[in-house]
Order: structure tokens, then sequence, then C-alpha cells
């Protein structure tokens, strides 16, 4: 889900990039723990809170030159979440490696993340109806 470039700004597309990363952190920790029994299992985690901070701190600095791709994106918009295999991950005895209360942890403090962002997000949008409402660029 993208923001039509007429309203898209460095804030719009950071929250929107960040609303990415927790729904796929989300996304994942519910996979984990739908597997928590299952023998074998491998738990996933998303990688994405690093790369986003870095690519917010570049395009803040390229905002004045937005740079576009071939498909007309900046490199914040290209950005998504990686989600990785766990390496060190405890196995238990059916080699499992779902930590049940660390994915519990996880997915209450993404939750709150997202939550959080959305308000953000909510709030950004209500910021350009009201400029919209009140003749904005005159």
């Amino acid at each position: 889900m993208g923001i039509p470039a007429t309203i898209s700004d460095l804030t719009l597309e950071g929250l929107n990039r960040a609303l990415d990363g927790t729904q796929a952190q989300m996304a994942a920790t519910a996979r984990n723990i739908a597997n928590a029994d299952t023998p074998g299992y491998i738990p996933t985690h998303v990688q994405f809170g690093e790369q986003l901070a870095a690519a917010l701190q570049r395009a803040h600095k390229a905002a004045r030159s937005r740079a576009y791709d071939a498909r007309g994106q900046t490199a914040l918009e290209r950005l998504r979440p990686l989600e990785v295999r766990e390496q060190t991950t405890p196995m238990k005895r059916d080699q499992n490696g779902v930590d049940i209360e660390r994915e519990i942890t996880d997915l209450a403090r993404v939750s709150l993340q997202n939550r959080a962002i959305l308000r953000l997000l909510g709030r950004k949008l209500a910021m350009l109806q009201t400029a919209i409402a009140q003749g904005g660029g005159r």
C-alpha cells in the first residue's frame, strides 16, 4: 500500500514503512506461536528497525533532491522488511526453537508500536485534512 505522490512526504513515507515493518513482525510472531509444538520448527523474526532508521536518515539528508528509480519510487519507498530465521535459538528436545514467552512479549511490544504508528499516521492525515480545508497553499 503506497501513499499517492501528490500528498506524500518523508513523514508519511516513514510511517508507511514503519507500519509495514510492524505488520511483518506480527505475522512472523503469529507463525512462530502457531508452530510452537511443531517438531524441528525454527522461528523467524523481522529485521527492519535499523534499516528503516538508516533509510530515513539518508532520505532526510537528500530530501531536496528526491532520487526516483525507473518505477518512480524512492529508496525509502522500496525498503521492505526482511524476515530471517533465528540462528542462536536454543532447541527443545523436539528441535523446536520457539520460546513462547519471548513470542508473547514480542507480540505485545510490536502491537504497541503498531498502535503508536497508526496514531501518528492519523494525526499527520488530520493535519493534511485541515490544511486542505483551510486552503493550504494560498
